[in-house]
């Protein structure tokens, strides 16, 4: 699965946040011109749709869900993580949070109303597994949502993810519910009850959230056909570095 362009034009840092507002601005300010530039949101899009379909399949979900098109038309912001050389980077992981309404029950069996930040999708490449790459995404957007992870809820976590919230978390004693969300112990502690309900708490507005940066026109011709990037079985070389890999993908979760 090569992707034919070069994959940092559109991903400045080793993780980007990426929301509605981003993908809009990339849309507006990165169309209409002339060469690759009025195709950024395309290739965006298919790179976000790519690791989106992988996540699905290493869930064994009937659908992908995690595409460019849902994640304009909602709240929801996605994490993306790209890794390799300067030359030749990789996309291995994604992480999408958002908020959901829900009805939860509390360890005293009380029903609460409450709007979390949630925890929806979370994929790392299989090969990269076990190597930090996991812990980087996922404390990167805790330390820029400012939330706490034990209020947040999780939807439908794999073992694999309960495991990592577990060792790098301490996050071990769920309170159980009659939906496919998971929350631990403390989550309740951060809901103020009204009326038998509680709305959860809202982060703050930001105003610091780094847009994409859109080539001039007036820069040097892009380099259209740069090395592939690729979600490869095996991304590194013989001599253990990360690379960019000529051959088939893998299916990881986080």
């Amino acid at each position: 699965m090569e992707f034919q362009y070069d994959l940092n034009v559109l991903l400045k840092d080793e993780i980007t946040r990426i929301d509605s507002h981003y993908l809009n601005h990339l849309e507006r300010f990165g169309s209409g011109m002339i060469g690759y530039r009025g195709d950024l949101s395309n290739q965006l899009e298919w790179a976000i749709d790519s690791i989106g379909d992988l996540s699905a399949k290493a869930q064994h979900l009937k659908s992908t869900i995690t595409t460019y098109r849902r994640l304009k038309h909602s709240d929801q912001i996605l994490y993306l993580m790209k890794g390799g050389s300067l030359g030749k980077p990789n996309l291995i992981g994604l992480l999408k949070i958002g908020r959901k309404k829900l009805f939860l029950r509390d360890g005293g069996g009380t029903q609460i109303e409450c709007e979390p930040l949630c925890v929806l999708d979370f994929y790392v490449h299989e090969s990269l597994q076990r190597s930090g790459f996991g812990r980087r995404l996922f404390q990167r957007m805790l330390v820029t949502e400012s939330i706490d992870p034990k209020s947040m809820a999780v939807d439908r976590p794999s073992d694999k993810l309960l495991s990592f919230l577990a060792k790098h978390y301490n996050l071990r004693a769920t309170v159980p519910q009659v939906n496919n969300f998971v929350v631990f112990r403390g989550f309740f502690t951060s809901v103020s009850p009204v009326r038998g309900f509680s709305s959860g708490p809202r982060l703050p507005a930001r105003d610091n959230v780094r847009l994409p940066e859109i080539p001039s026109s007036r820069s040097a011709n892009p380099r259209r056909h740069s090395q592939p990037i690729i979600f490869g079985r095996n991304p590194f070389g013989a001599d253990g570095m990360l690379n960019n890999p000529h051959s088939q993908q893998s299916n990881p979760h986080c």
